[in-house]
């Protein structure tokens, strides 16, 4: 299962180290170009996407699920244990909180704010699904 926490600027340094440290600090190890979460039985990896403005899945995307061109995307990627899904949803929250990001769960295809709350489309009153829905679909 896939969350990316979105910003549509690129992150500052100063913001990277923040995040390298607090992951570093709460269960995860650095592993070239991601960080794994130091359990073995928890199939944890977060990493940086790329130059995600070039992503043309971006572009596919709703405005009213993402409003903006993301030119951060860190992904949240775990697998096997419900475990492992739950804490995929709470890190996903934490590094939203670190780098005022949104949250999108590719498996809901809905975004969330930082405390997990979705964002209403567009005042369209559209009702949303809850955060961690995405697990429904595993």
């Amino acid at each position: 299962m896939n969350l990316s926490v979105l910003v549509g600027h690129k992150i500052s340094d100063d913001t990277a180290r923040n995040l390298d440290a607090y992951l570093c600090t709460n269960g995860f190890r650095k592993e070239e170009a991601k960080y794994r979460h130091v359990r073995r039985d928890i199939d944890l990896v977060i990493y940086y996407e790329p130059a995600p403005e070039y992503d043309v899945s971006w572009q596919y995307t709703p405005e009213e699920v993402i409003w903006f061109v993301p030119m951060t995307e860190i992904v949240i990627q775990s697998r096997e244990t419900e475990e492992a899904h739950r804490l995929n949803y709470e890190m996903a929250k934490q590094v939203a909180r670190l780098i005022n990001g949104v949250i999108y769960d590719h498996m809901a295809r809905a975004s969330y704010n930082a405390e997990g709350i979705p964002f209403e489309r567009y005042g369209l009153g559209e009702r949303l699904p809850g955060y961690g829905s995405g697990r429904e679909f595993m």
